[in-house]
């Protein structure tokens, strides 16, 4: 380091250089953050793509592998056989959707295997406004097809709603909400089905977004910010060294004050009115 530059071993310089650096690491951080949900929005985009008009798929083939839908799976069309359990009505509350507050009725469909014994599935079979006083029905009755979209299972909420009713589409407190004993003993699916053709008056749920987001941007914003950060230290750094630590030094602030000298004089000198 020349001596020129030496005023940046001074505590004020140390104290600058090491808040640029932490403030850049955090910028690159940050920007590979927003790197990461950008990621994750185009393969959840890539999924809908892949999966929303491919042809339907039977449960059978869903549970190869398990009773847990995998996220591969997401907004897979499947056809159900069975029929929907009795009194096994939940309501999803405060659920908005596009938008506009709602809320989800559910239902428990018993669906059938070619091999094995069935499997309760939840299925989402529309939504109402909420505030909508139409009268929930409960579910058609006797052996039936649907057609529904495979969603990936909801986490547990320790909320405590009221009676039939649930703040989260997790399979094991959509059945504990029916309070129906005899689901205890089939195996339940760890997911859950949109029905593609709801009954009126439910209405059906839209399409998926595929709007990728600003999170991009952002990334390249805060790696912006983290190269911009130390080029400020050093352009100021160039800057002390030229012009000192107090601003302009030497002949140019000689000059400034010559100049406020001779306005001061010019003002004196004037004749006043």
């Amino acid at each position: 380091m020349t001596d020129s530059y030496a005023f940046l071993r001074t505590s004020r310089w140390v104290g600058l250089i090491i808040g640029a650096l932490v403030v850049s690491v955090a910028c690159v951080f940050l920007g590979r953050w927003q790197w990461g949900r950008h990621e994750d929005k185009v393969e959840a985009v890539s999924r809908i793509e892949r999966n929303w008009d491919a042809p339907a798929i039977t449960l059978d083939d869903v549970v190869t592998s398990g009773l847990e839908v995998s996220g591969v799976l997401q907004w897979q069309r499947v056809e159900l056989t069975g029929s929907f359990v009795p009194d096994s009505t939940v309501l999803l509350r405060n659920r908005p959707v596009s938008g506009s507050p709602a809320m989800h009725v559910l239902a428990v469909f018993e669906a059938d295997l070619a091999t094995g014994s069935p499997v309760a599935v939840v299925v989402s079979r529309g939504w109402l406004a909420t505030g909508d006083t139409t009268a929930v029905a409960d579910p058609p009755t006797g052996r039936r097809t649907v057609t529904v979209r495979l969603r990936v299972e909801e986490g547990q909420l320790d909320r405590h709603p009221p009676a039939g009713q649930v703040y989260t589409l997790n399979t094991g407190q959509v059945l504990a909400a029916t309070g129906n004993p005899l689901l205890a003993s089939l195996p339940a699916l760890q997911g859950y089905g949109q029905d593609t053709s709801p009954v009126d008056p439910l209405r059906a749920f839209p399409e998926p977004a595929r709007d990728l987001g600003p999170h991009l941007s952002y990334a390249f914003q805060w790696w912006f910010f983290a190269a911009a950060v130390p080029v400020g230290i050093a352009v100021l750094a160039r800057r002390e060294r030229v012009e000192g630590p107090g601003g302009p030094t030497g002949p140019r602030r000689r000059l400034a004050d010559e100049l406020a000298e001779d306005e001061l004089i010019d003002s004196q000198l004037r004749p006043r009115a």
